[in-house]
């Protein structure tokens, strides 16, 4: 497993859909594609990653706390097909 390292140059693109399901839950579901790149040489290499998932929003006071699963669409050999994540707030 490589280390994470961050990069100058990022293409992100997303979609979600949020709707409201009972009370102060949300129910969403989501797609990302994405990628970072140290140099702009290494645009040459133009390679995407891409996920989607679905998850469940609760709204509190302080702001939304999100319980989403989100899965790969080509995960790597070796690599976990999917992830469990906690978040605050939306990203829009």
């Amino acid at each position: 497993i490589a280390l994470p390292v961050g990069g100058k140059y990022q293409l992100l693109m997303n979609a979600e859909l949020r709707l409201p399901l009972f009370w102060l839950f949300y129910g969403e579901i989501f797609t990302d594609i994405g990628n970072i790149w140290q140099q702009r040489k290494d645009l040459a290499n133009f390679s995407l990653k891409a996920g989607s998932g679905a998850g469940i929003a609760f709204i509190t006071p302080f702001g939304p706390i999100r319980f989403d699963y989100g899965l790969k669409w080509f995960p790597a050999a070796g690599e976990s097909a999917g992830d469990f994540h906690i978040g605050i707030s939306f990203a829009f």
